[in-house]
C-alpha cells in the first residue's frame, strides 16, 4: 500500500496511549495475555469493537489530518517540487488535492482488511463481556471524543517528511506510536473533567487491562497493514500527480498568455 496510507493505522490505541502519559498516572506492567480459543460470539463481538474505534470516519478523519497542510509542507522539501510552486504558485497542493480522492478511496476500501487482523488479536485475548465493556466506553461521548482529540492532536510531520523523502522505505512502528504520543500532552488538557473521569473509571476495568497488554500487537498488525504494497495504487497515485500537475500548468500558462 503507498505510504500515504499510513495514517489510517495510527489509532491502535488512543485510550491507553493518553492515560499511561497523563501527569501522575500509575500504570502498572501490562498484565501476561493468555491466548483463548475464539468463537463465534467472541469474534463478532471483537469485531464489533474493532469497527467502533477504526470506523470509516475516523479512518478519513486521520487522513485529513495527514493531507490538510502536511503533505503539501512535506513535498516542497523536494528541490524540484519546490521550484516548481515557485514558479507555478498552488501546483503542490492541487497535486495532493488529486491524489487524496485516490488515497482514501483506498483507505475505506482496504481497511476491512485491518479490521479483521485487529479482530482476531482482541478475540483471542478478551471475553465477551470485555469486548462489550471496551466498545461501551468508545461508544460513549467521552470515549468518542478521545478519539477524535487523539486524531486532532497527533503530529504526523516528521513521519510524513520521512515518508516523501524515502517513498520506498518502510513504516515503523516505533515511527506510528510517536506519533500518536506527541499529541497526548494536548489531547489531555482538551478533556473535560467528565471525560478524565469516564477514562478513569475505563482504566480500572478488566477490559482497558487486556488492552493494553496487546497494545504491540495491535500496532504490529498497523503497522503491517500501512506497509502492505500496491503497484496499481502506487501507479494510480503517481499518474495522478502527474495529470493534475499538467493540468494546473496548462491553466497557469494560458491565463499568462492571455494577458
Amino acid at each position: 500500500m503507498t505510504r500515504l496510507t499510513f495514517a489510517a493505522g495510527m489509532l491502535a490505541l488512543p485510550a491507553c496511549q493518553l492515560f499511561a502519559s497523563s501527569p501522575g498516572a500509575a500504570v502498572p506492567p501490562p498484565p501476561l495475555v493468555q491466548v483463548q480459543q475464539v468463537d463465534a460470539a467472541r469474534r463478532e463481538a471483537a469485531m464489533k469493537l474493532v469497527k467502533t474505534v477504526r470506523s470509516e470516519h475516523y479512518v478519513l478523519a486521520e487522513a485529513a489530518r495527514v493531507f490538510d497542510g502536511t503533505v503539501a509542507n512535506e513535498m516542497q522539501k523536494n528541490e524540484a517540487i519546490a521550484s516548481l510552486e515557485l514558479a507555478y504558485p498552488g501546483v503542490t497542493q492541487h497535486m495532493v488535492l488529486a491524489v487524496r480522492t485516490v488515497v482514501e478511496k483506498e483507505m475505506v476500501a482496504s481497511v476491512p482488511e485491518l479490521w479483521d487482523s485487529m479482530a482476531t488479536i482482541y478475540a483471542s485475548t478478551m471475553t465477551v463481556a470485555e469486548l462489550d465493556q471496551a466498545r461501551a466506553y468508545y461508544e460513549s461521548p467521552s470515549g468518542r471524543r478521545l478519539l477524535e482529540l487523539t486524531i486532532a492532536n497527533m503530529d504526523v510531520g516528521k513521519m510524513m517528511g520521512s515518508v516523501i523523502a524515502n517513498p520506498d522505505a518502510k513504516i515503523r512502528s516505533a515511527d506510528i506510536h510517536a506519533g500518536v504520543q506527541s499529541g497526548v500532552p494536548d489531547a489531555m488538557r482538551e478533556m473535560t473533567a467528565e471525560d478524565s473521569a469516564a477514562l478513569l473509571r475505563f482504566a480500572a476495568t478488566p477490559a482497558f487491562e487486556k488492552i493494553r497488554a496487546i497494545a504491540p500487537r495491535l500496532l504490529e498488525a498497523t503497522t503491517a497493514w500501512s506497509n502492505k504494497e500496491n503497484p496499481e495504487l502506487d501507479a494510480e497515485v503517481a499518474a495522478t500527480m502527474e495529470r493534475s500537475a499538467s493540468s494546473f500548468i496548462e491553466a497557469a500558462d494560458k491565463k499568462k498568455t492571455s494577458k
